[in-house]
């Protein structure tokens, strides 16, 4: 019989996932902050955003490289292993996930390749030195992450029969198309990858949700890091964590309205069974 995880069940993996991660990153030299909700909930929660339930880190694109190419290796014998599609043809999303191998995590995705209780790495990608070329190559990302996201997403009953529909004529559409193919656009469009140096404009082009302004940002905000407090530990943050935030979400620091205040994520976890 199989032990299901609950939240906090996860949430305390997590925990002890990032600080796995956070004591690999230092011993190597590597640089990364903390990403997304998970920074906004140590900037206004000192911890978890009450409703949210996983947790996400950026890197540099050249420090990212770095992490992919010497993680698992370095980690052989240990409960945790890096996963991303470079690794492993099967995997179906444009940034890496950290996974804890004792677990398995299955979401509402249409696809074959099993993953444990994870933390989401994203690459943060050089864009240009020019605004105008920088908005070009999000919105091009923009797109490219919508047709991936159309081909991983799963019919479902509580949605609409017209959305239902519409994702079918959208599979049809896109049959052309791997799952691998798309993952690899979107990874090759990234501007002078591996390079220790900003552009003036830098971004997360992997797995964005909108093509527009709110995922331009500037270089000073992440040419150093500064300390926050997360569920009771520090992590490195952007030095511009403020106006990152406020650039991808508007005023971080307000609460949303009651209704809003739900996870986002669908989800059944549980503990691998002792072979």
């Amino acid at each position: 019989m199989k032990k299901n995880l609950y939240v906090e069940d996860i949430k305390k993996i997590e925990i002890q996932m990032l600080n796995f991660f956070d004591a690999y990153c230092q011993k190597h030299n590597l640089r990364y902050y903390l990403a997304y909700g998970t920074l906004i909930g140590a900037m206004r929660h000192k911890g978890f955003i009450p409703w949210d339930d996983d947790i996400d880190v950026m890197m540099p694109r050249a420090d990212y490289e770095k992490l992919l190419a010497m993680f698992n290796d370095n980690n052989k014998g240990t409960e945790y292993q890096i996963i991303a599609h470079s690794i492993n043809r099967k995997y179906y999303l444009p940034f890496a996930k950290l996974v804890n191998q004792k677990t398995v995590l299955k979401e509402e995705a249409d696809v074959d390749c099993e993953i444990g209780v994870y933390v989401d790495i994203f690459p943060l990608d050089n864009l240009s030195d020019s605004l105008s070329e920088a908005r070009k190559m999000i919105k091009r990302q923009y797109l490219y992450n919508k047709q991936l996201q159309l081909k991983i997403m799963k019919w479902r009953k509580g949605r609409s029969l017209i959305k239902n529909l519409a994702l079918i004529g959208s599979k049809v559409i896109l049959s052309g198309k791997s799952i691998s193919t798309l993952v690899e656009e979107i990874d090759s469009y990234c501007n002078i990858p591996g390079t220790d140096k900003f552009t003036k404009y830098v971004g997360i082009t992997a797995g964005i949700s909108r093509g527009d302004d709110s995922r331009i940002f500037e270089k000073e905000w992440f040419e150093k890091t500064m300390m926050v407090d997360f569920e009771g530990k520090q992590y490195p943050a952007p030095v511009g964590a403020a106006n990152y935030l406020n650039t991808a979400y508007g005023d971080y620091l307000q609460l949303p309205p009651v209704e809003q205040r739900v996870s986002h994520h669908s989800f059944e976890a549980w503990v691998k069974e002792e072979e």
